[in-house]
């Protein structure tokens, strides 16, 4: 019974670890993407001639802000996901001490997520 108990704490410690280093990777795309909207939106705003390309660059404009808000949702996922791992490492530290390198990634990831 402590057997599975543990195998069940382990398994839930992986799956927070995947998904804290899975928003940790998605946060910092959707930084790289923002920027590289911007800067195709100012691109495409100093080279807008007819009505159609201002457009097209307006409608860039709104892209590249829907891109910046996206950053603080994931960033706030991450937050969430990385508070949840460090909770689950505390309440179940001494069942942890058999699985060392999983808790050892688990704190870099939760390192990582800036908490």
């Amino acid at each position: 019974m402590v057997v599975d108990a543990n195998a069940k704490i382990v398994r839930e410690l992986k799956i927070k670890t995947g998904i804290v280093k899975r928003l940790i990777k998605e946060a910092a795309y959707y930084e790289k993407e923002s920027v590289q909207q911007a800067e195709k939106a100012d691109k495409m705003e100093q080279e807008a001639v007819t009505e159609d390309e201002k457009y097209n660059a307006k409608k860039m404009a709104e892209v590249a802000q829907e891109s910046k808000q996206m950053i603080g949702d994931s960033k706030h996922r991450m937050e969430k996901a990385a508070q949840e791992l460090v909770k689950l490492l505390a309440d179940n530290a001494a069942e942890l001490e058999s699985a060392a390198e999983l808790v050892e990634e688990a704190r870099q990831q939760v390192q990582a997520a800036g908490l």
